[in-house]
């Protein structure tokens, strides 16, 4: 053994000799630093200019959708595909991603949002599904839903047109009972001038696909379907069969955040499932499922006051995932740690199609929040959000294994000025996290993009300016 030292030192030298000889050549004619002088990286692209809040695999190649309008160089409204090489749009010139702010109108005054990409799903046959709080898509007009082909914009069906006709009549309405009043009384109130009724939000905030094609979609919406019977009280989540938007049974309550589909056909929705009033049925809490003729609650839970809530978390669900063997996870923002009988779900909890349990032990604190799961087809679940771990650590990315906890590098940046919102892992082992990562010691700059491979963190910088390595392992 003795004898290896020696043959180290040599070893060594040789390899400060490879680097250092170029180098010191180079350096003496141009201050620029050669390829073969620049320390080892990862291949590291450019990152975008803006959050990421969805993530999905198509044709092989990863779609992220967020606020932003650049990624990597490439002009990029909003939407992007990465084919493991380098960035593309959606689209040339003004057909480029989606984009132009959702209009609201109250009290005669406009109101208008940021366009962003909030949802991304995947078709049988490669398209993208696109969903979030845009009006346009190419040159089409879309209410916050459209669909790639690979070449090309489309809309999808009649999505929410007679939600966008109810708006423009109770606007009209609105406006004409003012002009009523103002004949009556020549005094306006100050500031105002009409009432309306008219939604302050109407967001995609989730989709999901099921493998006969029919395309769900969850939000913050409320009329969604072509056509209504006259005691229909939908909202949240409406389908398309390729034809037709209908509402499965009545809707649910309050918002959908979350939908995944399962390979016999059922859709679990996840959100915020309560609107202040009992629905029948009773669908009230964080979890329902649809089983091709009515919802469904799953399991029961109470709160820490030991009132029941309806189905499934105890507190908002921003995520689920189904893996292969059927055991349902789902994930959101945990409540307290004084749990009382029945409150088993916290922050994660999984169903296994007869109750709820935790993830554990160990693992998350309360009054942390994961937005993003991501199921392997080995039965690994990755999460991802605003988190700390039971020793108070702060992590962008855990993996559960169905026993234990791991996590996926340490500490950077600070989870409070730090979000992870979308998730997605390749086949190869890599993983994408999207949100916005703020500057931290070892973490200058913001960035909205990260990758995690071969055990270490890459953060993803804007077009020009140096990526972030950080050999973070895993523990």
């Amino acid at each position: 053994m003795p004898c290896l030292a020696p043959l180290r030192r040599v070893c060594l030298l040789l390899t400060l000799l490879r680097f250092a000889l170029p180098c010191a050549a180079w350096a003496l004619g141009n201050p620029t630093l050669p390829d073969l002088c620049q320390p080892p990286t990862l291949n590291i692209p450019a990152g975008p200019n803006g959050v990421v809040l969805a993530m999905v695999r198509a044709r092989g190649d990863l779609y992220i959708g967020g606020s932003f309008t650049a990624v990597g160089g490439v002009a990029a409204r909003n939407v992007a595909r990465w084919d493991g090489h380098r960035w593309h749009s959606l689209g040339t010139g003004d057909e480029n991603g989606v984009g132009e702010p959702y209009r609201y109108t109250n009290y005669g005054r406009e109101r208008l949002t940021t366009p962003s990409v909030r949802a991304l799903a995947v078709a049988p046959n490669g398209d993208v599904y696109v969903g979030g709080e845009f009006a346009q898509a190419g040159h089409l007009a879309a209410a916050g839903l459209a669909r790639w082909d690979g070449h090309h914009w489309g809309a999808v069906g009649d999505f929410r047109h007679l939600e966008e006709d109810l708006i423009s009549a109770r606007e009209a309405q609105a406006r004409h009972s003012w002009q009523v009043y103002l004949s009556r009384f020549n005094t306006p109130p100050p500031g105002q001038h009409h009432l309306s009724t008219v939604p302050q939000n109407c967001q995609v905030l989730a989709l999901a696909v099921t493998a006969d094609g029919t395309l769900y979609a969850g939000g913050s919406f409320q009329y969604a379907a072509s056509a209504y019977f006259a005691d229909t009280t939908a909202s949240g989540v409406a389908r398309w069969d390729g034809h037709v938007w209908t509402v499965p049974g009545q809707g649910v309550p309050g918002t959908v955040h979350a939908l995944v589909a399962a390979p016999d056909g059922r859709v679990y929705a996840g959100g915020d499932l309560w609107s202040g009033e009992r629905t029948e049925p009773d669908v009230r809490g964080r979890v329902a499922c649809w089983q091709g003729t009515a919802w469904s609650t799953i399991g029961t839970s109470q709160n820490n006051n030991g009132a029941e809530v309806g189905a499934g978390m105890p507190s908002v669900v921003h995520a689920l995932a189904l893996l292969p063997n059927g055991i349902l996870y789902a994930a959101g923002r945990g409540e307290s740690s004084s749990l009382t009988p029945g409150d088993t779900a916290n922050t994660m909890a999984r169903w296994n199609g007869h109750a709820w349990s935790a993830c554990g032990p160990g693992g998350l604190q309360p009054f942390v929040t994961i937005y993003a799961l991501a199921a392997t087809a080995d039965g690994q679940v990755y999460a991802a959000g605003q988190l700390a771990d039971s020793v108070g650590a702060r992590l962008r990315l855990l993996r559960w294994n169905g026993r234990r906890w791991r996590r996926l590098g340490h500490v950077q940046p600070d989870s409070a000025t730090c979000t992870v919102r979308a998730l997605a892992v390749l086949p190869t082992g890599e993983v994408y996290v999207g949100g916005q990562f703020a500057e931290g010691p070892q973490l200058p700059g913001t960035h909205f993009l990260a990758r995690w491979k071969a055990r270490r963190w890459a953060y993803l910088r804007e077009a020009g300016e140096p990526a972030t390595l950080i050999e973070l392992r895993e523990r």
